[in-house]
């Protein structure tokens, strides 16, 4: 491992987390999160966030060069009594940051911080949004914090003389997008030089961003920070040495990877043999809840105890997930499936035709459309195979082309597409929780009341029915380990069972090596690489397609892509009641 020449809040935040994950960083190790695909949306939505906060600002200056250069520009402006500088560059001993936007005058200067997280405003009138009921800095926002507070420190440090200032700038939960706003997130283009004040108060007050103080949270913030800066300098300097400690936390690692499989990853490194056992004990479902706060697995893991099989069913006593834990030790013991008896009798009495229904959705902080808030889920494409009772397997489809608001003809097309009769099967709640939205926008907009109307009446209807309930309940295959989402059950059947392999409907999207998740292809396009095998990928597919700028070859490319993924979420919901419904009889 090479000491690295400087250092940065990523390397300050990393070892506030876990002082191990610093070494790993400097020693190049693979982190889950370089490919983590719902990660990299996040970091365009905080491109995007960033270039909409630049709009507030009067005479923004924006130093776009490497750090040297843009320490040595920055260091020329702040000549100018009052100035406003996005990306500048400052350095104090081994350390380096880069503001978003500074403001920069005699007595003081106001460093802010632009984040793509959502906070709510009323929840920060009444002091409830940064810190718990304790007093203590709420878990979501501490590496936000701590983020803006090494700034703030640095600041103080190179600037002893002014009044250092520090601010977020975050999208509010409660406001809704502008046409205007929408229209500048959704162009890529940097914001033009304004000068006049009173547009610049206009668009801050019409902004669904906000300038938020956060108080006694950065001041807690700012303890830790300058204690931590100063244990990790020893760090880097050789002087002292991170100690390893093991506990519950490492699960989620983003040096475990392949689910801990990887022996030369960064939690093999920290836990040697105990990363070993397979299955390890991290892959108890619900871990966390024994004993509550991860107690039990901290104790398992002391002991040296990380194999998943010496957990007994007397230690899964009073846990609130104790049925579906036993369920998995028991199946990993003897191989079996398990089916309970009362889900064989529940799904005969399934009205048909049998609707196997599912979404795809996107999001945006700041959102494309006029009236929508921050993160407002937008439906774009849903897929339904439907059953009848003469074992008639259709489907149908509908996928959002335009560059309109998709809310609207998502409730027509779906209205129209699932029919008054039959049980709806979905996987979770989340397409209810869509279809909750879906009303609560059409309402909130003015439009398509009567839509709004049968969309709640189906809501209310009893005709949803969550397969994910049923599984939970009822069901458990010995290769879905602690998972039940639908990718992990689906995969699960179809390595167990020939019988589904064979079966006409499913046989010609996977093979006896290649589950149908894994068998969806990856494109190439113009030199990026997109596969769409998730709703992260939905999304990502959907984005290209509303960018535009492609060849009509690669938009039809992406298009078949986006249906054909979302085609597989509806037949692997019919692949798992065909298997149910086998394995019932």
């Amino acid at each position: 491992m090479s000491r690295p020449t400087h250092l940065t809040k990523e390397d300050l935040r990393q070892f506030i987390s876990c002082e191990m994950k610093v070494i790993h960083r400097w020693s190049e190790l693979t982190s889950k999160n370089d490919d983590d695909a719902f990660l990299k949306f996040l970091t365009a939505e905080g491109e995007t966030v960033g270039r909409t906060a630049r709009r507030l600002f009067r005479n923004l200056v924006l130093i776009n060069e490497g750090f040297e250069e843009a320490e040595n520009s920055t260091r020329e402006l702040l000549n100018i009594p009052s100035i406003t500088l996005a990306e500048s560059a400052f350095s104090w001993g081994p350390w380096r940051i880069r503001p978003d936007i500074i403001s920069y005058d005699q007595d003081t200067i106001t460093v802010h911080e632009v984040k793509a997280k959502t906070f709510s405003v009323e929840k920060h009138r009444e002091g409830s949004e940064f810190l718990i009921f304790t007093g203590e800095i709420r878990s979501a926002w501490r590496e936000i914090l701590y983020d803006l507070a090494i700034q703030v420190v640095i600041l103080e440090r190179l600037f002893p003389e002014r009044k250092i200032h520090g601010r977020l700038i975050l999208p509010a939960e409660e406001y809704e997008v502008t046409e205007e706003e929408s229209l500048f997130a959704s162009s890529g283009n940097e914001p033009r030089v304004i000068a006049e004040p009173a547009e610049i108060l206009t668009r801050r007050k019409e902004s669904v961003l906000r300038i938020v103080n956060p108080g006694k949270a950065l001041d807690l913030a700012k303890d830790l920070v300058i204690d931590s800066m100063a244990a990790l300098e020893l760090v880097r300097a050789g002087t002292t040495h991170p100690e390893t400690t093991l506990r519950y936390q490492c699960r989620n690692c983003e040096y475990r990877l392949a689910n801990g499989r990887d022996p030369n990853d960064g939690f093999h490194r920290c836990w040697g043999e105990l990363a070993n056992p397979d299955p390890h004990l991290f892959d108890l479902h619900q871990l966390y809840q024994i004993g509550g706060q991860a107690s039990f697995a901290n104790q398992q893991i002391s002991q040296g105890k990380t194999k998943l099989l010496s957990v007994s069913n007397e230690d899964l006593r009073g846990s609130p997930y104790e049925a579906k834990q036993k369920l998995q030790l028991e199946g990993l013991r003897t191989g079996k499936e398990w089916l309970s008896e009362s889900l064989a009798k529940i799904l005969p009495n399934l009205e048909y035709p049998l609707r196997f229904l599912d979404f795809e959705t996107t999001m945006a902080a700041i959102p494309w459309f006029e009236n929508l808030r921050p993160y407002e889920v937008l439906p774009i494409q849903f897929s339904q195979h439907t059953l009848d009772e003469s074992q008639n397997l259709q489907h149908e489809e509908w996928l959002q082309t335009g560059v309109d608001n998709p809310i609207l003809p998502f409730a027509q097309a779906l209205l129209s597409a699932i029919g008054e009769s039959g049980h709806i099967l979905i996987y979770t709640d989340y397409e209810i929780r869509v279809l909750r939205g879906t009303v609560d926008f059409l309402r909130r907009s003015g439009e398509g009341e009567k839509e709004a109307q049968s969309v709640e009446e189906l809501l209310g209807s009893g005709r949803i029915i969550d397969q994910h309930d049923l599984l939970y309940r009822h069901y458990h295959h010995p290769l879905m380990g602690g998972k039940t989402s639908l990718k992990n059950v689906a995969d699960a059947i179809w390595r167990g069972s020939a019988e589904t392999r064979s079966n006409p409907w499913f046989r010609e999207w996977g093979s006896k090596t290649k589950s149908p998740y894994q068998s969806l292809p990856e494109l190439n396009i113009r030199g990026k690489t997109l596969r769409i095998a998730d709703g992260c990928g939905a999304m990502s597919g959907y984005s290209e397609l509303s960018r535009g700028g492609h060849s009509k070859t690669d938009q039809e490319r992406i298009r078949t892509a986006m249906l054909r993924y979302c085609e597989l979420d509806t037949l692997c919901q019919v692949m798992i009641h065909e298997h149910w419904t086998n394995r019932a009889q």
